[in-house]
């Protein structure tokens, strides 16, 4: 199972899925969640055992930046049902916290 559909599947139209075709992580920019709920959110996913990783450092900071939370989400290590866990855990913790 890939990562964007999994994504897909839990998320549906709250998350748009970018770079879905490089096999190792995908971008996961969460609609109507604001880019200064990442920190929060970065806590809430590694307090439950998911790394959670912002795009926000990757941006230059002279340079605009989408205004919706985005995250990096490496999935090359994991197994179908630990990509599932995780993706669960995120889609529990969106919930709870936006």
């Amino acid at each position: 199972m890939s990562g964007a559909k999994a994504l897909a599947d839990d998320l549906g139209p709250a998350v748009i899925v970018a770079g879905a075709d490089t096999g190792l992580h995908v971008i996961a920019w969460m609609n109507n969640v604001s880019a200064d709920r990442e920190p929060a959110l970065i806590a809430a996913a590694r307090a439950a055992g998911v790394g959670l990783y912002p795009v926000s450092p990757l941006y230059d900071s002279n340079e605009p930046r989408p205004a919706a939370a985005g995250f990096i989400l490496g999935y090359a290590g994991l197994d179908a049902h630990a990509l599932r866990q995780g993706i669960a855990v995120l889609a529990t913790i969106l919930a709870e916290h936006c």
